[in-house]
């Protein structure tokens, strides 16, 4: 089924040949891009969360690709190897997502007008909306297929403006509130207008969020060291970080320059069905309103005490001892908000990284004691700590990228440090007022 589905998708050479547009126009396209299609990344998300079986067997995707690049080897002769090999893998791409929708019967509007774009002999260069079921489409001539996009691109051109008017609006609110850290509801909106943020800490009706004594929720329980911070925050008094941070300062050097240069104060989040979460709040470079800049948080649960709940215990014991007692004394985890990132995880998102992998694609190593302490990077990219060497002066580590090979026989304290102090880089911190 899924060959005879290309077949016909791609069945008429000259109408892909034509919707290559120009020599011109794609080389400059893929050189400034390096890519053809803005929808096909969500496309093929959002079609695999409905068609889990998305994945064409090697017949049908050598067939795909080898039909596509000799179309565009016949019609753009004169475009550098790399250039066709991007178009043609692009274009594959693009048809592989039409043809999975088809097959499993779902029907999403950017689909639709992915393949409206070939219709009407054009590439697909933004993401459009067709509310038109996509096997009404497959015939549509070429005149009304631009008629439809033409029509998508006014409604995406007024969403886009009203998107930007919102936006000019709210970037107002952020520069008109006082310097330092913003009231907690309009704290709040900046951190969930950030599409990453990690959820269940912070949810638009279920939690609150407090930046005074008086603004927490009646009966929360918080240890004493966040009450006393809230409680000379609410007073413009300078906040004690080493209230909760000190003898960590020659472990976490990367945690002290944030907490003295960047850190503009804190706010309480108080989950409906979780722990209370401490988010240290700092100020980042935004170009998207005018202001130049947004807020951003790294979140931190309560530390454990001397009683290590039993469900963390797995997790707790795998820990070197200086770990251990960061965990107990200062933070069951405090790492940034947006991807449990650059920092110590809380324990209950720690796990062996054995439980992380497919068993038919395991690494070319050992990895029975290796378990993921710190996320960077995205996409997997996970600091491991051996835990057999946990116990040493200076235990060993192993940086796994799902990707690509690991790297072996790293200094544990060394990597956890540099990522650390990574972190701080990575959104552009703004100084403290």
């Amino acid at each position: 089924m899924r060959i005879e589905l290309i077949t016909r998708l791609i069945g008429d050479a000259d109408r892909i040949k034509r919707c290559a547009a120009s020599v011109k126009d794609v080389v400059e396209y893929v050189s400034a891009q390096g890519d053809i299609s803005e929808s096909g990344y969500a496309s093929r998300q959002q079609i695999s969360a409905q068609a889990p079986t998305y994945v064409f067997d090697d017949e049908a995707a050598e067939f795909s690709q080898t039909a596509v690049r000799a179309i565009i080897d016949d019609c753009r002769g004169d475009l550098e190897e790399i250039e066709r090999d991007d178009l043609s893998f692009f274009i594959a791409d693009d048809l592989h997502v039409i043809a999975t929708s088809l097959e499993y019967g779902v029907d999403l509007p950017f689909v639709t007008a992915l393949w409206l774009c070939y219709r009407a002999e054009e590439l697909p260069m933004e993401p459009l909306e067709v509310d038109l079921p996509l096997k009404d489409a497959l015939d549509i001539d070429r005149r009304q297929a631009r008629k439809l996009l033409n029509t998508a691109r006014q409604k995406r051109g007024g969403e886009l403006a009203e998107k930007q008017t919102e936006q000019d609006t709210f970037g107002d609110r952020i520069a008109a509130a006082e310097s330092g850290l913003p009231d907690a509801q309009l704290l709040k909106e900046v951190l969930l207008s950030q599409p990453h943020f990690a959820a269940p800490w912070l949810d638009e009706t279920s939690t609150t969020l407090a930046t005074t004594i008086e603004e927490l929720p009646a009966g929360v329980k918080l240890p004493a060291t966040w009450r006393k911070l809230l409680r000379a925050q609410e007073q413009d008094e300078s906040l004690d970080w080493k209230e909760i941070w000190g003898g960590f300062e020659k472990l976490l050097p990367a945690a002290f320059t944030f907490l003295k240069k960047h850190c503009c104060g804190i706010a309480v989040a108080t989950p409906a069905d979780a722990e209370p979460q401490l988010l240290y709040i700092y100020s980042c470079k935004f170009e998207r309103y005018a202001c130049g800049y947004t807020y951003g948080a790294y979140m931190a649960g309560p530390p454990l005490g001397a009683r290590v709940p039993r469900a963390k215990r797995p997790a707790f014991d795998i820990l070197p001892p200086q770990l251990q007692e960061f965990y107990t004394t200062v933070h069951d985890g405090w790492c940034q908000i947006a991807a449990l990132e650059y920092g110590p995880v809380p324990l209950g998102q720690l796990y062996p990284l054995i439980a992380t992998l497919d068993a038919n694609n395991m690494p070319p190593i050992p990895v029975d004691t290796l378990w993921g302490v710190m996320r960077v990077l995205g996409g997997g990219r996970t600091l491991c700590l051996d835990v057999a060497t946990r116990e040493r002066k200076r235990p060993k580590a192993v940086f796994f990228y799902p990707a690509g090979p690991p790297e072996t026989g790293l200094d544990f304290w060394k990597e956890y440090k540099h990522w650390l102090a990574e972190g701080l880089s990575i959104n552009e911190m703004l100084p403290k007022p």
